[in-house]
C-alpha cells in the first residue's frame, strides 16, 4: 500500500453538531449525517451534524470517527491528524431501545474548495430586499432575498456574500430552509435548491418538475421542515416531501380553489395551511386533508383581496388586506377582529407587510407613510415615521424579527435594527462588493496580487482579493484631473500608468505619490490617453484620441510620433516590436532601428478588419488582432501569414472583439460584446464558451480581461461589474468509473493487468476514491494501486448480468449531480452469427448484447440526467460504435481491425491515461491522445471518436470539452436558432431553401409533410452548406414534388448535440398556382402599443370568401389564394376602423407583408363619437371608454 509521510502533524477539527428535530408520525428511530465544508484557523474542515427523527429521551450516542478514535458525546469536536478519507459511524439508542446507525465518508483536505466558478462583483445602488430569512442552522447568518439576487449576510463577520449566476432570470420573491440545510429560493421564473454544504444548485421549474406555473409567489414549510409548500402565480399549490420525495398538487383542477393566483401561506402551530388569495381565505386541514374557505359571503372577513398572511404564539391568524386594513381572526373562538382608518393609526388600508414577534406583538407596514406597532393584548398602537436617520416611506420593503423582540428592517438599501421604540440599533448598506459603479473601463491584475480598476465616471478602484479591501481615487480625493479612467497599466517598481479623459497620471502606490502629465506640461499630442503598454526595455508607450508618444520614465525621455490616428491599443511580440492598433486603418508597426512605422491595413494585407479593438503579442510568435466588426485574428511572425476567427468558422456569437488576453500556455481568452466569453486554445484549436450570466436581461457586455493566474480571470464588463472566473483546470470532479474486460485481446497478461492497474491508479490520482470504481475482471489480483503488491479483485467472474448491474445499479446509487459516469470496455467484440448483431465476448460464453448494453446506459441517463463517456478498445470494436451514439453522449472507439496490434503501446488508452496522470485535463487528454492515434497512417489504427456527442462521428469537430457538463458554466452553451428561412418555387415540381442560422449546424434537413392525406410524404433533404468550412448558411432543393399542399418542417443539429426546428409553413405546390400571405397588425395610440382582443379586428380579401382575424400578437395569414389582385380590407365595427390596400397573389410564393400600424388616436380624432359637434381628444376619451372590455390595457 501507499503510505504518506507527513513530516509535521497537522490538525484538522471536525466540529460535529446534535439537532434535536419535534416529534414525528414515525414509528422507528432514524438518524442522519450531513457535512459541510468550513475555512477554519488551522486548514480546511469538515463541520458534521446529525438529525436524529423519533427519538425518546434520553439518547446515548456512539461515534466512530474512522481513524481508531471514539466518543461517546452528543457534540462531539474531533482533529485529525492527516489528511485523508474517512467513514465516520454513528449509533444511536433512545430510552425505548430503538436504535439506529448512520454512516459519512469525509474528506479531510490541506487545499480549500472553490465553490463558485463565478463570483461577480457589483454595485446595486438601490439593493433593496424581498424578503428576509434566518438560516435555523447557522447563528447570526441572514438569507436575503432581491430583484438584484441572492445575499447570505454572516452578522457576525459583517460579511456579504452575492449569489446571482446560479439563479435563474427574474426577482426573489421568498425564501425557506429544510431539515437537510437546503435553502430554497422563489423566483419569478422557478424554484431554486441551493445545498451550502456541497455548493450544489438545482432550479425546478415546469419543464423537470412537476411545477405548473414558474412565477413562485411564496414558500413555507412544516415544523419539522421535511414538508415544502409553493405558491405560485398561477399553477396554485404545490407540496414537496422531502423524505419520500413527490410532489402532490392542489389547483382549480383537483380541488374547490376559485383560483390558481396565490399570495401568501403560511402554517400554523399545527402544519395547518393557510393561504391568501384575491378571492377570500383558504384553511386546509392536514388531519383530514379537508379545505375550508373564509369569504366576506360567509364569514365576518372584511375582504376578499388578501396580500399577507402570519400567525402569532396563540395560533390568531393575521390577513394584510387591500382594502380594509389590518384583520385577525381566532380560529378556536371564529372571532375577527379589523384594524383600519378608522379605529387605528394606519394611514392607508392597504396593508403590504404583517409580522409578528415572540411576545405577541404585530408589526405591519401600510402602502404610504408608516411603520406601526400592535399590542393585541392592550389594543394599543405605536406608529414611526422614521427608523434611525431613514423615514418608513423612503422605501419599506420588508422586515424580520431579530434577537430579544428586536426588529430587522429593510429601508431603501439598508438594514436597519431596532428595538421596539423604534431606536436604531446599528444600519448596513447592501451594496455587493463594493464597487463603485457597473460601468467598468479597464482593469489590471498586478504582480503584488491586487486588482486595479477604472471606471468612466468613478476613477480608480483597487481590491485586494485576499483581505477584502477596498480603496478608491477620483479628482475630489487625489491629484487625478478626470474622473474617467479609460486604461491602466502596471510599471516597475509598483507604479501605475493611468490613461484618462484628461492626461496621463503616473501613480507610486507604495509612496503613495502622484504625478500628471498633460499636453501643456509635456509632448503628450492630446489629454485624452486610451491605451498603454509598457514594454520590456523599461518605456511607455502612450496612445491618444489623436496620436503616439513613448515615455521612459528612468531618464524623463520623451518621444512624440508624427501620427494623427486614434491609437486603440498597444502591444510588443516576441521579437521585441511594438504594434499600434487604429481606430480606422488597420495596425502600425515600429522599427526602431530607422524610427519609422510601417503600416497594414485590409488594403494591403490579410488583417481580419481595420477598427482594431485589441492585440497581444503572445509566446507562440504571433500577433492577436481584435477587430470591431470583423471577429479576430493572428499574424504569424514567422511565416507572415494571416489566420480569420468569425462567427462563420469558430463558435463566436459575435464579431465585435474587446478584449484579447493569452495565458502563459497559450490559450486566448476572447472577449465580445455579448454574454459569453471564449476559451480558445490555438494549438487544439478547442473551443469553450463561458455565459458569464444566466441572467439574459444583464448587459454582461466584457470591456477588459485580466489573467492572474493560469485560467484565473478577471473580466471588466460594460455595465454589470466585475466577474472572477476560476476555469478548471480539469473536468476532475469524480463521478464514476466502471473498468471492464474479457481477457479476449492480443495484449498479453502482463500488458492486460498493466493497462487495468493504469486506468484504476490514474482515476484515483484523480481525486476518485476506492468506491467510486468498479473493476470487472477475470483477474484474480492485481496491482491496482502501483505499490508492486497485487490485491484481490471484488468480481472475477465477468457476465452479462454483473456488467448491466454495475451500469444500472451500482453507478445509479453512487450518482451526484454533475459528476459523468466513464465506462472503459477492454476486450474483443463480435457479431453474433445468428442475429448479425456485436456482441461483446465473456470467457463464460455468456457475451453481453449491444442492445442490452445500450439498455443499461440508457437508463442510468434517465434515472440521473447525468452525462456517459464510453470507451471501447479491443478488437473489432468498431462495430458498436454506430449503436452506441447518440446525443449528449461520449463515445471514443480506439481503432478499427485492431487484431493486427500487438502491443498495448499503440491503443488510444494509454496516450491518454498518460496525460491524464501529468495532470491534464480529461478533454485535453482526449485530445492529445486523438492527435496521436489519428497520426498513424494506417487505416486499420485510426480511431471513431464521437467526442462532442452529437451522434455521428466527426474527427474535427473537436468540441468535445463542451459537451462535459462537469460544472455549471460549461452547461451555458450558446442556443443554435434559425435566423432566416427563404423559400421559392422554381416551379410546380421543385422547391429552392435558403436557410441562415445563428451558428454552424451539423446537420440541417428539410421535409415536406402533406397536409391531404391523399398525399405521400416525401424524403427528408439533407441542406448542405455553401462552403466545406463552417459556415451559417445553407442551400438546397427539394425536387419532384408531387402537387399538393405540404406542411415545411427544418430540423437542424448544432455540434453540440442540440435539436433546432422551425415553424411549420404551408407550402402549395403543382398545378393548383396558389399562393398565400402573411402580415401584421398592430393597433397604436400615439407611439404606444396596445394589446387586444384578437377576434375585434379581421383581415379580408373582398368579393371573396377569404378572411382572417388578427390574433392578439397582431398576425394574420391568409393560404391557398388563387393568382391574382385583390383588394384587401382591414377593419374593425368596435375600433371604428376601416382600410384598404391592394396584394397580388404569386403562384407558390408566400408573401410576407409590411406589418401596419395604425394610430387610433388620429383615427378617432376624426370621429364625433360623443355626439358634441366637435372633433378632438374628447372623443377619444369617450371611445376608450367604450371598449375597456375590449382592450386588455
Amino acid at each position: 500500500m501507499v503510505i504518506n509521510h507527513y513530516e509535521s502533524i497537522v490538525f484538522f477539527i471536525i466540529s460535529v453538531g446534535l439537532l434535536c428535530k419535534p416529534e414525528l408520525a414515525y414509528s422507528d428511530l432514524q438518524v442522519y449525517i450531513s457535512s459541510s465544508p468550513v475555512v477554519g484557523a488551522l486548514s480546511y474542515e469538515q463541520s458534521l451534524e446529525a438529525a436524529i427523527i423519533d427519538a425518546q429521551s434520553p439518547v446515548h450516542y456512539v461515534w466512530d470517527f474512522g481513524d481508531n478514535q471514539v466518543s461517546f458525546d452528543p457534540n462531539p469536536v474531533h482533529a485529525y491528524a492527516s489528511p485523508g478519507e474517512y467513514r465516520v459511524w454513528l449509533n444511536v439508542m433512545d430510552a425505548d431501545g430503538q436504535s439506529a446507525n448512520a454512516i459519512h465518508w469525509i474528506q479531510v483536505r490541506h487545499d480549500i474548495f472553490q465553490a463558485d466558478q463565478q463570483v461577480a462583483y457589483r454595485y446595486l445602488s438601490a439593493a433593496s430586499a424581498n424578503c428576509l430569512f434566518w438560516d435555523q442552522y447557522r447563528s447570526q447568518t441572514l438569507w436575503i432575498g432581491s430583484a438584484g439576487g441572492l445575499i447570505q449576510w454572516d452578522l457576525a463577520d459583517n460579511y456579504q456574500c452575492y449569489y446571482r449566476n446560479h439563479l435563474p432570470t427574474g426577482t426573489v420573491q421568498d425564501i425557506c430552509q429544510m431539515f437537510d440545510q437546503s435553502i430554497w429560493i422563489a423566483t419569478t421564473n422557478g424554484l431554486v435548491q441551493f445545498k451550502p454544504l456541497t455548493h450544489e444548485w438545482m432550479t425546478y421549474h415546469s419543464h423537470n418538475s412537476a411545477i405548473t406555473a414558474n412565477n413562485i409567489q411564496t414558500l413555507a414549510t412544516s415544523q419539522d421542515r421535511k414538508q415544502l409548500w409553493i405558491g405560485t402565480s398561477g399553477g396554485g399549490i404545490l407540496c414537496w416531501n422531502a423524505l419520500e420525495k413527490y410532489w402532490r398538487e392542489y389547483s382549480t383542477q383537483n380541488t374547490e380553489l376559485p383560483t390558481n393566483n396565490i399570495q401568501d401561506l403560511i402554517l400554523d402551530n399545527n402544519d395547518n395551511l393557510w393561504v391568501a388569495t384575491h378571492r377570500g381565505l383558504f384553511f386546509l386541514d392536514i388531519t383530514d386533508n379537508q379545505w375550508q374557505f373564509i369569504q366576506t359571503n360567509t364569514s365576518a372577513l372584511p375582504d376578499n383581496v388578501i396580500n399577507v398572511l402570519c400567525h402569532d404564539h396563540r395560533n390568531h391568524i393575521w390577513a394584510g388586506t387591500w382594502n380594509t386594513g389590518l384583520v385577525s381572526f381566532d380560529p378556536m373562538n371564529e372571532q375577527w377582529k379589523q384594524y383600519n382608518l378608522n379605529n387605528s393609526p394606519l394611514t392607508d388600508n392597504y396593508v403590504a407587510h404583517v409580522i409578528s414577534s415572540p411576545d405577541g406583538t404585530i408589526w405591519s407596514a401600510a402602502s404610504k407613510q408608516g411603520l406601526f406597532q400592535l399590542n393585541p393584548d392592550t389594543h394599543s398602537w405605536q406608529s414611526f415615521q422614521t427608523i434611525g436617520e431613514s423615514h418608513t416611506d423612503d422605501c419599506f420593503n420588508t422586515a424580520i424579527i431579530a434577537d430579544q423582540n428586536n426588529l430587522l428592517v429593510n429601508v431603501n438599501d439598508s438594514l436597519i435594527k431596532m428595538d421596539a421604540r423604534a431606536h436604531c440599533l446599528n444600519q448596513t448598506r447592501l451594496i455587493h462588493r463594493q464597487l463603485p459603479d457597473n460601468s467598468v473601463s479597464c482593469l489590471i491584475h498586478s504582480d503584488n496580487d491586487e486588482l486595479w480598476m477604472g471606471f468612466h465616471k468613478k476613477g480608480l478602484a483597487k481590491l485586494s482579493p485576499s483581505t477584502h479591501e477596498w480603496q478608491y481615487w477620483h479628482p475630489m480625493n487625489s491629484p487625478l484631473k478626470s474622473f474617467d479612467i479609460q486604461c491602466i497599466c502596471e510599471m516597475s517598481g509598483g507604479k501605475l500608468a493611468l490613461g484618462t479623459g484628461n492626461g496621463l497620471a503616473l501613480y507610486n502606490d507604495n509612496a503613495g505619490q502622484w504625478t500628471v502629465y498633460q499636453s501643456d506640461n509635456s509632448p503628450l499630442p492630446h489629454n485624452t490617453v486610451v491605451s498603454l503598454y509598457y514594454d520590456a526595455n523599461a518605456c511607455l508607450w502612450i496612445g491618444t484620441m489623436n496620436g503616439l508618444a513613448s515615455f521612459t520614465p528612468a531618464v524623463y525621455q520623451w518621444k512624440n510620433f508624427s501620427i494623427t490616428d486614434r491609437i486603440t491599443a498597444l502591444a510588443q511580440t516576441i521579437d521585441g516590436r511594438i504594434w499600434a492598433g487604429t481606430a480606422t486603418n488597420g495596425v502600425l508597426v515600429y522599427d526602431a532601428l530607422n524610427n519609422s512605422w510601417t503600416r497594414f491595413n485590409q488594403e494591403n494585407s490579410g488583417i481580419p478588419g481595420n477598427y482594431i479593438q485589441s492585440i497581444t503579442g503572445g509566446k507562440d510568435r504571433k500577433l492577436w488582432i481584435g477587430t470591431m466588426y470583423n471577429g479576430f485574428g493572428s499574424l504569424d511572425l514567422d511565416t507572415h501569414q494571416y489566420s480569420h476567427y468569425n462567427t462563420t468558422n469558430t463558435s463566436l456569437l459575435s464579431n465585435t472583439i474587446t478584449g484579447l488576453e493569452q495565458s502563459q500556455s497559450g490559450v486566448l481568452w476572447v472577449g465580445t460584446n455579448d454574454t459569453h466569453l471564449y476559451r480558445f486554445h490555438p494549438l487544439t484549436h478547442e473551443w469553450h464558451t463561458v455565459a458569464l450570466n444566466q441572467n439574459v436581461s444583464d448587459n454582461t457586455a466584457i470591456v477588459d480581461i485580466a489573467i492572474q493566474d493560469e485560467d484565473d480571470l478577471w473580466i471588466g464588463t460594460q455595465e454589470n461589474g466585475v466577474w472572477h472566473i476560476s476555469w478548471p483546470q480539469s473536468l476532475e470532479v469524480p463521478g464514476s468509473l466502471i473498468i471492464i474486460d474479457n481477457a479476449k485481446s492480443q495484449f498479453t497478461r502482463n500488458d492486460r493487468h498493466l493497462l487495468l492497474a493504469n486506468i484504476y491508479h490514474t482515476f484515483l490520482k484523480k481525486g476518485f476514491r476506492h468506491n467510486d470504481i468498479c473493476l470487472i475482471t477475470p483477474a484474480q489480483s492485481i496491482d491496482i494501486n502501483g505499490d508492486h503488491c497485487f490485491d484481490p479483485v471484488i468480481d472475477h467472474h465477468p457476465d452479462s448480468t454483473s456488467i448491466v448491474h454495475a451500469i444500472s445499479e451500482w453507478a445509479s446509487e453512487r450518482y451526484q449531480a454533475n459528476k459523468p459516469l466513464i465506462v472503459f470496455m477492454l476486450g474483443q467484440w463480435q457479431m453474433n452469427p445468428e442475429k448479425g448483431t456485436p456482441e461483446y465476448v465473456i470467457s463464460n460464453n455468456n457475451p453481453l448484447s449491444l442492445s442490452n448494453f445500450n439498455d443499461a446506459i440508457n437508463a442510468y441517463e434517465l434515472h440521473t440526467g447525468t452525462q456517459s463517456i464510453v470507451i471501447l478498445d479491443g478488437p473489432d470494436a468498431n462495430i458498436s460504435f454506430k449503436n452506441l451514439t447518440t446525443k449528449g453522449r461520449i463515445v471514443i472507439v480506439s481503432g478499427f481491425q485492431d487484431k493486427m496490434r500487438q502491443s498495448i503501446h499503440t491503443s488510444f488508452i494509454p496516450y491518454f491515461l498518460k496525460s491524464v496522470f501529468a495532470g491534464d485535463s480529461f478533454y485535453e487528454s482526449f485530445i492529445q491522445a486523438k492527435n496521436h492515434t489519428e497520426s498513424w497512417q494506417h487505416w486499420q489504427g485510426r480511431p471513431i471518436i464521437d467526442d462532442n456527442g452529437d451522434g455521428i462521428s466527426d474527427a474535427t469537430d473537436g468540441s468535445f470539452a463542451r459537451q462535459i457538463k462537469i460544472k455549471s458554466s460549461q452547461a451555458n452553451l450558446p442556443v443554435a436558432k434559425f435566423q432566416s428561412i427563404q423559400v421559392s418555387t422554381k416551379n410546380t415540381e421543385s422547391l429552392a431553401l435558403t436557410i441562415i442560422g445563428s451558428m454552424p449546424m451539423a446537420i440541417v434537413q428539410a421535409t415536406l409533410f402533406p397536409v391531404s392525406s391523399d398525399t405521400q410524404a416525401l424524403t427528408p433533404l439533407s441542406i448542405v452548406p455553401l462552403s466545406n468550412y463552417r459556415t451559417v448558411t445553407y442551400c438546397g432543393m427539394i425536387q419532384d414534388v408531387p402537387p399538393g399542399t405540404y406542411e415545411l418542417a427544418v430540423m437542424a443539429q448544432d455540434y453540440h448535440g442540440n435539436l433546432i426546428s422551425s415553424e411549420p409553413e404551408i407550402i402549395q405546390m403543382g398545378s393548383h398556382q396558389t399562393g398565400s400571405i402573411r402580415g401584421a397588425v398592430h393597433l397604436m395610440i400615439g407611439t404606444h402599443k396596445i394589446a387586444f382582443q384578437g377576434s375585434h379586428v379581421s383581415v379580408c380579401l373582398q368579393n371573396t370568401d377569404f378572411q382572417s382575424i388578427v390574433y392578439p400578437d397582431g398576425s394574420f395569414s391568409l393560404n391557398q389564394i388563387p393568382v391574382g389582385t385583390y383588394n384587401m380590407t382591414i377593419q374593425s365595427p368596435e375600433f371604428q376602423l376601416s382600410l384598404f390596400d391592394t396584394v397580388h397573389i404569386q403562384a407558390g410564393s408566400i408573401q410576407q407583408l409590411t406589418p401596419v400600424h395604425l394610430d387610433l388616436a388620429k383615427q378617432w380624432c376624426s370621429l364625433d363619437s360623443d355626439c358634441n359637434g366637435r372633433y378632438g381628444l374628447r372623443d377619444v376619451l369617450h371611445l376608450l371608454q367604450q371598449l375597456t372590455g375590449t382592450l386588455e390595457k
